[in-house]
């Protein structure tokens, strides 16, 4: 157990460092990951990494149980490819050197070269499949599988000479080693994952083209590998089993042969002496001093005419199928040897015959079984001793009651029903599974010439040679798909998903509104025909759009007139006046605006002059404009007080507001005989009021915007202006316009310039303003509308 708990430790190390070095690179206290430094620090670490698997592996049957190749693995997946040689060839190195200090010797070979390959393989992956990207787990788990499947193909190929001992440290070690290592590097990208600032989201994410490749690709070889190992598997059992069956059906067939070529010699040896012996003797005493169990002499013409059994005297040798094979063989013969079979004279009976010819017909001799493995029990004693199944297969020969008659040289049993009670032998030709000594053995049985001949091989014997086709068979399948796997999905990346990726960019830059750019992946027909389409299609997007453009232009040009046509610009009717002069200028960020002013007279000294900006731009601003403008107008010329035009008109512009635009407006109007002005704020900026010589900001609270808010009611406000004051209204296109460095123009800056200048006219005023924006801007584009009105206050001259 310890051990094994030091294994796993050992296995966590690759992870532990991954996740150190990954954390460090990071927050920046790695410079350079990809320099040659880097690359050799971190592939150093992850050799000594490997090194410590190897000491600290666990002895088994010759091999060193261990997660070397995790270190490996995770170093060149992980860190790029340099550090996974690096790791690698200290790895293998270290291994072959290893065993001058006790590490297992029979595995040198196979670890040191896996190691270094190793190395090779994640540094070819991290390159060219996964393109110097880090493999995800289920990738990764399948790397760390497929290179000791790998490891352990080595294990056979390097030790052909002793297949034995190499599948014997192969199954004893291959499960613990490959899965080991294989989770060992999938948890290694698990924490390289979470280091790198990653995190489990469980929202479902369409996958990439590549993605469902892999998948898909993955799924297919898996399933492939299944259905053909399943075949395999099915394949060599049947092989197994098969060539268990053959060899102990040689092994039957062989000693029973053996056992019926010494019957027959024996029987003919015995028939032989008993032809001489008849000649001067009693056939019957003859019988009993051979021991047989009767004695027949044929004449010429195949009749009995002297038997020890006195009923079969006078038979006709011709009448029985049986008999007759003697009379018919002896005609080219000498002998014949008749096996084990019902007596021709007594069908009750069984018997062995032999017949030996002589000048006047043959004698033919029989035995009964009995008598017959009396007679041949010394000659079959020494059949089996030799004999093998296999290598440590081997043959007994047992009579009726399961005695051992022969067998090998250290077989101890001497009653073969002894070794189990409770077994039930088949029928002769079926196999069994049978424990002998405490050795579980395959079995089959034949009788022949009385005794039961038992064929025997070891169960660890038999199956080894499956195992090591299974195993080999496996693991070169193994291999095998992983590679079409790699090259199936090298080639379609190459071949489609990097193209489509091509096509993705230039798509990207196309609906980001490059409509110059063109496609151009040519790599095959069909992209080729795809390119050219998508091209075709941009190219008769490009007409539309110019055709639409140009008709919005006209539109918007048209609009432009409409909007401009609805501002007052014949300020005549104002400044023809002695007493007041006024100016205004509306610049729209678009081709119309948001932005709106007005002015006009109720009476003949009441002068009414506005300030607005609605929210957003464009066409929907500029309609909402028509309508706040028309609205606070008609409400005005109606003889409301300023802020009774402001509360009725939030009332209507917050009627059928659907789209929730709204107005800052500020509307003053101005008692030409007295200077007083009286107005009403709606969220707008404040107004710069010349007085004294000297320009401020005309402070107080403003109401809410118009539109916003239905129920808003607005104050009452005035100030009071004397002759050569000037009132300054502007939209916030003025103060927050930016410039190329995001800065912003600012009230500040305004105010500076209105201060520092003397102007002559309110349009010199405006003028400057607008010129000074436009230089501090500069190349910026202007985000916003900047509108302005100034009004100069002269009052009554004196005549």
């Amino acid at each position: 157990m310890k051990e094994y708990i030091e294994l796993g430790l050992i296995a966590l190390l690759p992870a532990a460092f991954a996740w150190l070095f990954t954390f460090f690179i990071r927050k920046g206290r790695i410079k350079k990951p990809d320099g040659i430094a880097v690359q050799l620090i971190i592939g150093v670490v992850f050799g000594l990494i490997a090194v410590m698997g190897t000491e600290f592996g666990i002895p088994m049957n010759g091999a060193q149980v261990n997660c070397r190749d995790a270190a490996v693995l995770t170093a060149g997946l992980f860190f790029g490819p340099p550090t996974g040689i690096i790791a690698g060839l200290i790895g293998g190195i270290e291994r072959w050197f290893a065993v001058f200090w006790g590490v297992g010797s029979f595995t040198r070979v196979a670890c040191s070269v896996s190691t270094v390959i190793a190395g090779f393989f994640a540094a070819l992956l991290r390159k060219f499949m996964f393109e110097n990207k880090k493999p995800g787990t289920l990738i990764s788990l399948a790397a760390g599988l497929v290179m000791e499947v790998f490891h352990m193909t080595m294990v056979f190929v390097t030790n052909m000479a002793t297949p034995d001992k190499a599948i014997t440290v192969v199954r004893s070690c291959s499960s613990i080693m490959i899965f080991s290592n294989g989770l060992a590097v999938m948890f290694s990208a698990l924490v390289v994952f979470l280091a790198s600032g990653n995190s489990f989201s469980f929202k479902k994410h369409k996958a990439r083209v590549s993605q469902t490749i892999q998948r898909g690709l993955l799924v297919t070889v898996i399933f492939a590998f299944v259905t053909t190992t399943t075949f395999v598997l099915f394949f060599q059992t049947t092989m197994s089993n098969s060539q268990t069956n053959s060899l102990l059906d040689l092994a039957i067939d062989e000693t029973a042969n053996d056992i019926n070529d010494t019957s027959d010699e024996n029987l003919l040896r015995v028939a032989q002496e008993v032809k001489k012996a008849i000649k001067t003797r009693d056939i019957r005493s003859v019988a009993d001093e051979y021991e047989v169990t009767e004695i027949n002499v044929v004449d010429e013409n195949g009749t009995v005419t002297d038997s020890t059994t006195k009923k079969n005297i006078g038979f006709d040798m011709a009448s029985n199928s049986r008999s007759a094979e003697f009379v018919h063989s002896l005609k080219g013969a000498d002998s014949y040897v008749q096996g084990f079979g019902d007596s021709p004279f007594d069908r009750t009976v069984t018997r062995k015959y032999a017949a030996v010819k002589t000048d006047t017909g043959f004698i033919l001799v029989g035995y009964d079984k009995s008598s017959l493995q009396k007679e041949i029990d010394r000659h079959i004693v020494g059949i089996t001793k030799n004999r093998h199944v296999g290598q440590s297969g081997y043959v007994l020969i047992l009579d009726d009651s399961f005695n051992v008659i022969s067998a090998p040289k250290d077989f101890a049993l001497k009653n073969f029903a002894r070794t189990d009670e409770r077994i039930e032998f088949p029928d002769p030709g079926v196999t069994f599974e049978i424990s002998v000594s405490d050795t579980l053995c395959f079995g089959r049985y034949e009788q022949t010439e009385g005794y039961y001949i038992f064929s025997l091989y070891p169960e660890a014997e038999a199956v080894q040679n499956k195992y090591v086709a299974l195993y080999t068979n496996t693991y070169l399948q193994v291999i095998v798909y992983a590679i079409l796997f790699i090259l199936i999905y090298t080639l379609i990346k190459k071949v489609v998903v990097n193209q489509i990726k091509k096509i993705n960019q230039s798509l990207a830059r196309i609906t980001d509104g490059d409509l110059e750019e063109v496609v151009n992946v040519r790599t095959n027909a069909e992209f080729e025909s795809l390119s050219d389409d998508i091209n075709s299609t941009v190219d008769t997007l490009k007409k539309y759009i110019a055709e639409a453009s140009a008709r919005i232009d006209k539109e918007l040009e048209f609009a432009k007139n409409i909007q401009k046509s609805a501002l007052p610009s014949n300020f005549s009717t104002v400044n023809n006046r002695s007493d007041v002069e006024i100016f205004a200028s509306m610049n729209p960020a678009k081709e119309v605006g948001g932005d709106f002013y007005d002015f006009y007279f109720t009476d003949k000294n009441k002068l009414h002059f506005l300030i607005a900006d609605v929210s957003g731009k464009g066409i929907p601003a500029a309609m909402f404009m028509m309508r706040a403008k028309t609205e606070l107008k008609s409400l005005t010329e109606a003889a409301l007080p300023i802020h009774e035009v402001f509360t009725q008109g939030n009332e209507d512009l917050c009627e059928g507001n659907d789209a929730g635009m709204f107005v800052t407006a500020w509307q003053g109007s101005i008692d030409l005989n007295t200077g007083l002005v009286q107005f009403a704020n709606a969220g707008h900026n404040p107004p710069i009021v010349k007085r004294n010589g000297e320009f401020q900001y005309l402070t107080g609270r403003p109401g809410f915007v118009l539109a916003g808010m239905d129920g808003v009611r607005y104050k009452p406000q005035e100030f009071q202006l004397e002759p050569g004051d000037i009132v300054y209204l502007y939209t916030d296109g003025v103060t927050e316009a930016t410039n190329s460095k995001e800065e912003l123009y600012g009230e500040e800056r305004l105010l500076t310039l209105l201060q520092n200048n003397q102007f002559e006219n309110v349009q010199e005023l405006c003028t400057a303003v607008k010129a000074d924006v436009d230089a501090f801007v500069g190349d910026a584009p202007q985000f916003d509308d900047i509108t302005m009105v100034a009004l100069r206050y002269i009052g009554k001259q004196e005549s």
